[in-house]
């Protein structure tokens, strides 16, 4: 579990990549960060444990991404995709949600931007991204 730690470099070298089950602990952890720092909310992260493994065991709810330090191999930053269908528009919207990076790596937010950019050109029927941000 991350506890804190110094700024790093503004140009980390990092790796955005697909999350796996070996990433579970990270990904509990960061949604419970997310959750108290965006929302002032204790979550129970046993529920949240059960929530994260459900999602990575399924990809049909959703996909995480993680951004990865590429010198210390620790992970730093995560993001979840969600799909929605539109029948107005015969394709798939991406919701972007549980996107939290470390306060030490806050920079690796472009390098999670240019994946999804790319990610959805490459997707059949993706048509849209939809993103929700809470700023504090």
């Amino acid at each position: 579990a991350y506890a804190g730690g110094s700024p790093r470099s503004l140009n980390m070298p990092v790796i955005v990549r697909p999350a796996q089950p070996s990433d579970l602990p990270t990904l509990v952890d960061f949604n419970c960060h997310l959750a108290r720092e965006t929302e002032d909310k204790d979550l129970d992260c046993a529920i949240v444990e059960k929530g994260v493994s459900a999602l990575l065991n399924d990809p049909n709810r959703g996909f995480y991404f993680v951004a990865q330090d590429s010198e210390s191999g620790e992970v730093v930053g995560q993001l979840q995709i969600t799909r929605e269908w539109s029948d107005w528009r015969n394709g798939w919207f991406w919701w972007l949600q549980s996107v939290y990076v470390r306060a030490d790596a806050r920079k690796v937010l472009c390098s999670f931007a240019s994946l999804i950019t790319k990610a959805i050109e490459l997707v059949d029927l993706s048509i849209g991204l939809t993103i929700n941000l809470i700023l504090r």
